[in-house]
């Protein structure tokens, strides 16, 4: 394989739109409510978001990087083509995985599609800005 160049910028802009999403996914108005329902929690069981939300931003801008590396291999240079990368990763690593988790550790249809639908869409949005910019 051989070097990637990375746009450090489209990384950025990446771990921004990953986590507005999710601010916009998980608020109660969206699908907060629920997937504290699908949980067993309240509001008041989450502590201190601030080193939760750190992790996140390192993950996003990782799922970033690796999926620029995913797209420079799949020749992906339009954010159409991004679209397609993201949508590929999702299907193989992501909702492989989370089908194994509902079926395994019991967690429940609702709850796999709110997480998992977060995470499709953050592909598809991330492989577009990756591959585009």
């Amino acid at each position: 394989m051989g070097s990637v160049e990375v746009n450090y910028m489209a990384i950025l802009a990446a771990v921004v739109a990953s986590m507005v999403l999710g601010f916009i996914w998980y608020t109660p108005q969206v699908f907060g409510a629920m997937w504290m329902k699908e949980l067993g929690k309240k509001m008041d069981d989450i502590k201190s978001p601030g080193p939760g939300y750190l992790v996140m931003v390192i993950a996003s801008a990782l799922t970033a990087y690796v999926m620029r590396h995913f797209a420079v291999y799949a020749g992906a240079d339009t954010w159409v083509l991004g679209l397609q990368v993201g949508l590929w990763a999702w299907i193989g690593f992501v909702a492989t995985v989370g089908l194994s988790r509902m079926m395994f550790a019991e967690e429940s249809p609702r709850l796999f599609m709110i997480n998992n639908g977060y995470t499709l869409v953050q592909f598809l949005i991330v492989g577009a800005i990756v591959a585009g910019m």
